[in-house]
């Protein structure tokens, strides 16, 4: 069957978000960017950098695939939750790593 893009509010909501959401040199998370197709918008608002994390290795090398032509952005694999539950790790490093499992 495939996947299928999640977006409540569809793409008009997601631009209007981007485009009032000032990332001017923000560092952006997006957990769980699935295809990747709002993770090549992001890099249009100029944040400092970009990163998607999903369990997914197969979405995340989509994403990745995705952002090839983006210096700024990257992808990882792991568990959106892991990174959610503790924003504290993202001011603490260039390289952040998730610390601990959060409670589910």
């Amino acid at each position: 069957m495939g996947k299928k893009v999640l977006r409540p509010g569809g793409r008009a909501l997601s631009d209007w978000m981007l485009t009032r959401a000032n990332l001017g040199h923000a560092r952006v998370v997006e957990l769980a960017p699935d295809l990747g197709i709002a993770a090549t918008q992001i890099p249009r608002y100029l944040p400092q950098s970009t990163i998607g994390i999903d369990r997914d290795a197969d979405a995340a090398r989509q994403t990745s695939q995705r952002l090839r032509r983006q210096s700024d952005a990257a992808t990882m694999i792991g568990d959106p939750q892991d990174w959610a539950c503790n924003p504290r790790i993202w001011t603490m490093s260039s390289k952040p790593t998730p610390s601990a499992r959060c409670p589910r």
